[in-house]
């Protein structure tokens, strides 16, 4: 199950006695079913320093394929 929350607030103005008050909501929070795939591909040097490529995608069983990110990969093993 995918959790996204909505950043964008609704914002709701109050008049009271003369005063204005403005209020911020956050609370829109969506679930979506479904998985990610990942793909990762590296190489890992001899100083355990590893550098890949990292693919991507959100399938929703709704909607089917959301996207595809292709990200740079880098890192350390211990």
């Amino acid at each position: 199950m995918k959790r996204d929350c909505f950043l964008r607030p609704d914002i709701n103005e109050v008049n009271n006695g003369g005063t204005l008050y403005q209020y911020l909501d956050y609370s829109q929070i969506f679930y979506e079913i479904g998985f990610t795939l990942c793909l990762d591909y590296y190489y890992q040097f001899e100083s355990n320093f590893y550098l890949g490529l990292r693919a991507d995608s959100n399938v929703i069983w709704a909607l089917g394929f959301e996207g595809l990110s292709v990200t740079p990969l880098f890192g350390f093993r211990f």
